[in-house]
């Protein structure tokens, strides 16, 4: 209920500013006779006052919290109240009331405008919230209150006589104070104190989201109106003869211009979904520049040429209009192009070439292939280079990227769309938006179908190369598992001999040495023959065991790589130093890692003649390093094809995305690998 009642309120007020208004307006044209007229121009001042308390109660009907709509009811009403306390008190000073009375209550009219003024003041240090962008603004708004308070004390000393005529001079007029007050009150210290109240909002445009720029955007658009029927008011107050009716066009200009920024507010804050409003900056900032550039050549070509022929006659004045309209007619085009060039590089920034836009996508696009980066890139360069509203890119049977980054997929349909393709095979689609009232030209149209050509060209590239890296991983996978099963077969042999036939030899050992035994006491000539039997059945045990163990060593499985290097480098015929970190990793690194230093040392002890050899296995961020050493004599690698036992140690460590280098010399030879863990 307090909701509704708070809701209620402001429009109430707006209509209460309206009514006053109307009432004073109309006693202000039906005063007491033998007063001086009225100007008619004074409705139409009043207009911006009206229209500021009507928008005020539109924005606080819906937005009630918002001081900005109750600022705007203020400055509105305070006006109003003024006119309509002063057109009271001049019916009662010409009933006859007491002056001095009539003279004080005056002055408390009179008060009323500069305190609108700085209600109006306020709006620009508190948009679009109504709050301060931060306590540290509190200083700005005190001085706005300050000056405000000036203009009543300057009204209050002022020793003219108020508007509108009929009214009685202030009792506390003073010459002296009021030609100070004068000075600092004045119309340039008030547009700088408008100013001022202002600095906050590129801090807000800067800080703010896409709305609030949206809305900064409006009310630069109203300023920019108020601003510019100023100018066409100091231009035709120059350059146009005075006639009855120019003091009436010329208040039409400026109230018009005065109707703007309350217009955009209203606009700004009420708008959920705000018009595009950069097409109107560049429109207003092209044809109020361009029509303030034609008024003021024109009239300083006239007075130049006129100050040089001297004051001939009408004849000649008539053939210098003529010229100079002939000369502004010539130049309006370009003129105006070169404008429209300018704001929108200043409005929506610069707006690349197609040659810019090709390069800008093909260096961008070098080196990447993956539709991830590629996507990015190439809606961005559509965007920029066509500087439309919006662009998106779109794989068949994939997903779609809107340029801006971030940006919600537009409600309307696009107003260009190409395929992408090459080939004859279809893979997307380009699409842009244009700005409102925007049409696009040949020569952007077909920009747009040389960036589809080219994406399609890049959008195979990254097809082709998805495809192969899905074959490479394919291929990668399928490796792992041929060394998986390979390392898994190695440890059932393992398995089965140990278990099996190990297990039966030692058996048949024992056999044989009970037969020895028995044959012995019995003296029987089958000693001999048994004890050869035995030592045969013993040395094939030790085959089958040294068998087994090169398959695949059981301390490599329970203990880790170093143990199982350090058991099977003891049975080398030259000594191996080993030093291994800590830790254990994953079986199939182990494994890798394993065969291929045992294959290494077997390498070495064939061929390098070596004295000694040297393992090291060592960890860091890139992975788990391994290196092989000898003293040997080494052999050149590009002149020796590697055999079977160097392919078996790259296939090992390939299968795991790993590498390894060989590099041999006079002084020895060095397999060193690394695999990422």
């Amino acid at each position: 209920m307090k909701r509704e009642l708070t809701s209620d309120s402001g429009p109430w007020a707006a209509a209460v500013t309206i009514g006053i208004w109307a009432f004073g307006l109309w006693m202000l044209y039906h005063g007491p006779a033998g007063l001086p007229p009225i100007p008619p121009d004074g409705v139409l001042w009043a207009a911006p006052f009206v229209g500021s308390a009507a928008i005020g109660g539109l924005i606080t009907a819906q937005k009630p919290t918002n001081r900005i709509g109750w600022l705007l009811i203020a400055a509105g009403l305070l006006q109003g109240l003024g006119l309509f306390a002063s057109t009271l008190f001049r019916y009662l000073y010409a009933a006859g009331a007491s002056p001095a009375a009539v003279a004080w209550l005056t002055v408390a009219a009179g008060s009323l405008s500069p305190l609108s003024y700085g209600a109006l003041a306020l709006i620009p240090l508190t948009f679009p919230s109504g709050r301060l962008l931060s306590p540290r603004w509190r200083w700005l708004a005190a001085a706005v209150v300050a000056f405000a308070l000036l203009g009543v004390a300057d009204n209050a000393v002022s020793p003219d006589r108020p508007l509108p005529g009929g009214l009685p001079i202030s009792p506390l007029a003073n010459r002296a104070l009021a030609h100070l007050l004068d000075l600092a009150t004045s119309f340039p210290l008030e547009g700088l104190v408008f100013l001022t109240a202002a600095s906050s909002l590129p801090f807000r445009y800067v800080r703010g989201d896409a709305v609030v720029r949206q809305q900064m955007k409006w009310f630069g658009l109203g300023i920019g109106l108020l601003v510019v029927c100023l100018v066409l008011r100091g231009l035709g107050d120059a350059g146009v003869p005075s006639t009855s009716w120019s003091p009436v066009v010329g208040t039409a200009i400026v109230t018009l211009g005065l109707l703007g920024p309350p217009a955009a507010i209203g606009i700004a804050i009420l708008r959920h979904r705000l018009f595009d409003v950069d097409l109107l900056i560049t429109r207003a900032l092209v044809y109020g520049t361009l029509g303030a550039v034609v008024t003021t050549v024109y009239l300083g070509f006239v007075v130049a040429a006129a100050e040089l022929v001297g004051h001939a006659g009408g004849s000649t004045n008539l053939v210098i209009t003529v010229v100079a309209t002939i000369a502004l007619a010539a130049a309006f085009q370009p003129l105006r192009q070169w404008l429209t060039g300018v704001v929108n590089r200043l409005v929506y920034g610069r707006r690349y070439s197609p040659y810019d836009s090709l390069t800008m996508l093909a260096r961008q696009l070098e080196g990447s292939y993956a539709l991830d980066g590629v996507l990015p890139v190439m809606v961005e360069a559509v965007g920029r280079g066509l500087r439309c509203r919006a662009a998106a890119v779109s794989i068949d049977g994939g997903r779609t990227l809107y340029w801006p980054v971030d940006s919600a997929a537009p409600e309307a349909a696009p107003d260009l769309e190409v395929a992408i393709s090459h080939g004859g095979e279809r893979y997307g689609a380009l699409a842009i938006w244009a700005h409102p009232g925007e049409q696009l030209a040949a020569a952007e149209k077909g920009m747009l179908s040389d960036l589809a050509l080219q994406a399609g060209l890049v959008l195979h590239n990254a097809r082709l190369r998805g495809e192969l890296e899905e074959r490479l991983e394919e291929l990668r996978a399928s490796r792992r598992r041929v060394v998986t099963a390979q390392d898994a077969e190695r440890r059932r042999l393992e398995r089965d001999l140990h278990d099996g036939a190990q297990h039966d030899l030692i058996a048949l050992l024992m056999r044989l040495s009970q037969a020895e035994g028995k044959a012995r006491t019995t003296g029987s000539e089958l000693v001999t023959e048994l004890g050869a039997l035995r030592a045969d059945a013993a040395a094939t045990l030790e085959t089958v065991q040294r068998l087994a163990r090169g398959l695949y060593s059981p301390l490599l499985e329970s203990q880790g790589v170093a143990a199982a290097l350090a058991a099977q480098s003891r049975r080398l015929p030259i000594p191996v130093d080993i030093e291994a970190c800590a830790g254990r990793f994953a079986p199939e690194v182990e494994t890798a890692v394993y065969f291929c230093c045992m294959e290494a040392l077997q390498n070495v002890a064939k061929h390098s003649q070596a004295k000694r050899a040297w393992i090291r296995i060592s960890t860091d961020d890139h992975g788990l390093h391994f290196e092989v050493d000898d003293d040997g004599r080494g052999f050149d690698p590009s002149t020796v094809n590697g055999g079977s036992g160097v392919q078996n140690m790259r296939d090992r460590v390939d299968a795991i995305e790993g590498t390894v280098r060989i590099r041999s010399g006079p002084r020895g030879t060095r397999v060193e690998g690394l695999i990422p863990v």
